[in-house]
């Protein structure tokens, strides 16, 4: 099977920062190389975004991992150090994640969590969560209110278990704030946790 290969050669290089809306070549799609940045910038119609690069390719995902273990006791859900993002503007993007989530007691559940950012057109999400080695509980929501996993418990309290996030987001003009992913306790005072190595990854798409 044919492959093209593709690069970025022969880019008008301009200064031009993450994010910004100018200068304003017209139409979307415009491509540029960044200056400032040292990597090409794509108009997206109201701001200038940049791509990584690396060899072979690059990979349009951004990866948030988990470096140490994040607990709560809290019955409210709080917010998950480290896994956050700021939404640039008019711009939409698929958000993937998958959870490693303990309790300290059996019969109490971790219930994992979406707060969304303001200014959004629109923007909805699904949330896993097993309760059993054979079952899990899901919720759907939608950027009208945050969303938090239903009750469920988890099989044992010495392993971690599976839970994940689907998600798309549309960002209007001015957005504001953060998407953050947010633990809270099925009953407040015993422990749960998200585990080291959990992670969400999110990408563009046009």
């Amino acid at each position: 099977m044919a492959t093209e290969q593709r690069s970025f050669v022969n880019l008008p290089s301009l200064s031009i920062a993450e994010g910004a809306s100018s200068p304003n070549p017209g139409s979307a799609g415009i491509w540029a190389w960044s200056s400032s940045l040292s990597r090409p910038v794509y108009w997206n119609g109201s701001i200038w975004t940049s791509v990584p690069t690396s060899g072979g390719g690059s990979d349009p995902w951004t990866i948030l991992r988990l470096s140490s273990d994040f607990t709560t006791t809290s019955a409210t859900a709080v917010n998950v150090t480290g896994l956050s993002f700021t939404p640039s503007a008019s711009t939409r993007y698929l958000i993937y994640g998958i959870f490693l989530v303990r309790t300290a007691t059996a019969t109490v559940g971790p219930r994992p969590g979406v707060a969304w950012p303001t200014g959004m057109t629109d923007g909805v999400v699904t949330l896993y969560t097993t309760s059993s080695v054979s079952a899990q509980v899901m919720q759907n929501g939608n950027i009208n209110a945050a969303v938090l996993g239903p009750v469920g418990g988890l099989p044992n309290t010495t392993q971690s278990y599976p839970s994940r996030i689907e998600g798309y987001l549309l960002a209007g003009a001015s957005p504001s704030g953060t998407f953050k992913i947010q633990l809270a306790s099925e009953t407040a005072g015993t422990t749960v946790r998200m585990v080291t190595g959990s992670f969400i990854k999110y990408r563009t798409i046009t």
